[in-house]
């Protein structure tokens, strides 16, 4: 891992713009990278000279494991539209109506820190009414900005442009009887600014209304900054005022912003500040389109499983305080349990108290798109034979190197491909060759970079397993090249959709994304997923391996790579690992605490993603980015549930 950090630290100081390499797997002990928590974490750096009045106490880091969204339909359900200046104000100490109203141009006492996350939630205590409704064009721009280094490999905060926001542009329409606040669009928003500096994600919120505000209602939105043609994501909160008169127009106040979470190994920051905020009517016929919107979002909803607490478990006999006994608490974003019916999750922690719109978070893939995405297209596409591992490169795709062109799309899943440099472990994917292939974003160029590695056939025989995230980027570009058609919106389209994904896993990152034909999705890496879906597409794999599901997938397929076979299936990839089609095995012993021998099959992203799917059909991840990938303790515990030694 530290090889791959020294090789790209120059380039990502020169660009501000790394495209970090997305495919480490460390099953060891916790990788000899520093925590972050630095005494730097200290400092913050003001885009003004005077820095902006928040309000509140910094009350450090605490998190509320339990916590998760706040159901506003109770709180609202069946209030009116009373005028509530004369209401009792609520204790709410930070971003007060008199501080929101004055935005970035407030005077008074300093404050250089960030504030608790609740700010941007109903104040407890608070007394709640139905919201006036909000519908219309947004456009927030930057006006101030503060931030706290906490973590910069590559030195990326020497830019100082990179702590402003880009300008966030959308439609949104609302439900004051549940408080719900929708965006039009809520996946990747990529930016036609090759010089942006970030790339942004919105999701879905809350509007209320509490004393103290006078006629004014309150929004608060969720949203995540993306780097660039990466998976990097800073998860973030912003809140504003409104109000509507009676002939329809919005008074809107500035916006206040806050992220003090991420899921990225190499760049931590603090980042807050404020907005400038502006409303716009709907254009003709938009109106329509965002009242459809509410309906699908609603069906989505629906389709996610009953959501509970993590500490739920231990009604069931388990311990959950073992499942993330090995990692670092202060860099997990979120971790879960599907079982039964039910998804468990700890809530999503910052370094300032539990984040609002947990469930609505948008969590990177990373390398879990080696399985969710190019791993899934193959099983999709092979469905009653369609597609089988045996056709080669050299079949569908033209100009290759002439080494390539025997290569087969199994070899290229399974990265047996006999192109390599070094067999050493994750060499080839911390060395130059591939900091080339992720740095690349047109299509040409990052096809090439793919291709690159050199023919070792005659070195070794059959061909070892050699890590290489361009295997599977290639792997899904003969997949889309044997279909026709854009690959990507095919999945969507074909296994997505009939899941009920969110917004979230409709756009990926692209290969020439900005251009007329926008070239293919990475394969290797480049998704994101909310918790819910992360789960639905992991029941809908366990389904298919264990016999109950067939209609989307080649469920055969599915069981041998999820390794519910007698037979074990895949290469060796280390003493009792396996590599299948993208999807990872380990052998779990009584010895470690397991009720019988079996084999465990993972998905695995940079950083610290894991998605266990046990033989039985219990499924745990946790994302966190401190480079630990720890996770038998919470497969043992959930061994504990039965039925794990019985299939097979």
């Amino acid at each position: 891992m530290t090889s791959k950090l020294t090789t790209l630290a120059l380039i990502f100081c020169l660009s501000c713009a790394c495209q970090n390499p997305e495919g480490d797997l460390d099953m060891g002990s916790p990788a000899d990278l520093q925590s972050g928590e630095d005494a730097s974490s200290d400092l913050a750096l003001a885009s003004d000279a005077g820095a902006d009045l928040i309000g509140g106490e910094d009350t450090g880091g605490d998190l509320d494991a339990g916590t998760t969204d706040t159901d506003l339909g109770e709180d609202l359900g069946g209030a009116g539209e009373d005028d509530m200046s004369s209401s009792p104000a609520p204790p709410r100490s930070s971003l007060t109506q008199e501080r929101m109203l004055a935005g970035a141009g407030g005077d008074g006492e300093t404050n250089t820190s960030p504030i608790p996350q609740e700010a941007f939630s109903p104040w407890e205590g608070a007394s709640l009414r139905a919201p006036t409704k909000l519908e219309g064009r947004l456009t927030l721009g930057h006006l101030r900005s503060s931030w706290r280094p906490i973590r910069d490999d590559f030195n990326a905060t020497l830019d100082v442009g990179l702590r402003d926001l880009p300008t966030l542009a959308f439609s949104v329409t609302s439900r004051p009887e549940d408080g719900l606040l929708l965006p039009d669009w809520r996946g990747l928003r990529p930016s036609p600014d090759e010089a942006a500096k970030w790339w942004w994600v919105v999701g879905a919120g809350r509007i209320w209304r509490e004393g103290g505000d006078g006629a004014y209602s309150r929004a608060a939105l969720p949203f995540t900054l993306v780097q660039p043609h990466a998976n990097c994501s800073l998860h973030g909160t912003l809140t504003f005022l409104y109000d509507v008169s009676e002939t329809g127009e919005v008074e809107i106040s500035n916006a206040y912003y806050q992220i003090s979470q991420e899921t990225c190994l190499y760049l931590k920051l603090d980042m807050w500040g404020w907005l400038a905020s502006s409303h716009a009517p709907l254009q003709s016929g938009e109106q329509a389109s965002l009242g459809s919107l509410l309906a699908s979002y609603d069906e989505r909803v629906a389709a996610r499983p009953e959501t509970a607490k993590l500490e739920g478990l231990r009604a069931l006999g388990l311990e959950p305080e073992r499942f993330a006994e090995a990692l670092s608490p202060a860099h997990i974003t979120i971790q879960g349990v599907y079982w039964n019916g039910t998804h468990y999750h700890s809530g999503c922690q910052t370094r300032q108290g539990a984040l609002p719109f947990c469930d609505e978070i948008t969590l990177p893939s990373y390398s879990t798109a080696k399985s969710l995405v190019a791993g899934l297209a193959y099983f999709a596409l092979a469905k009653d034979d369609a597609l089988d591992a045996s056709i080669t490169l050299g079949s569908q795709l033209q100009g290759l190197p002439s080494t390539w062109g025997a290569v087969t799309l199994g070899e290229l899943l399974s990265m047996t491909s006999g192109h390599y440099d070094s067999t050493v472990y994750m060499a080839d994917e911390d060395g130059a060759r591939m900091s080339t292939f992720f740095l690349a974003t047109g299509d040409g160029a990052k096809t090439d970079a793919a291709l690159s590695f050199p023919y070792q056939g005659q070195a070794q025989s059959p061909a070892p397993w050699v890590y290489h995230s361009s295997d599977t980027f290639l792997a899904f570009r003969l997949m889309q090249s044997w279909s026709g058609q854009d690959l990507y919106d095919w999945i969507v389209a074909n296994v997505f959709e009939p899941l009920r994904l969110s917004d979230a896993t409709r756009q990926g990152l692209r290969t020439d994304v900005m251009a007329s034909n926008d070239g293919q999705h990475f394969g290797s890496h480049g998704s994101w997923w909310l918790p819910s879906d992360l789960v639905l597409l992991s029941r809908m794999l366990q389904e298919h391996a264990d016999g109950t599901r067939e209609n989307l997938l080649d469920a055969a397929r599915v069981e041998r790579a999820l390794q519910r076979t007698a037979q074990a299936n895949g290469v060796s990839a280390g003493e009792g690992l396996r590599y299948h089609r993208g999807f990872w095995s380990l052998d779990v012993t009584t010895a470690q605490g397991f009720p019988c021998d079996r084999r465990i099959a993972f998905m695995s992203g940079f950083g610290g993603i894991t998605v266990v799917l046990l033989p039985n059909g219990a499924i745990y991840y946790v994302f966190s980015d401190n480079a630990e990938f720890a996770w038998l303790s919470a497969a043992a515990e959930l061994a504990k549930l039965g039925g794990f030694c019985t299939t097979q």
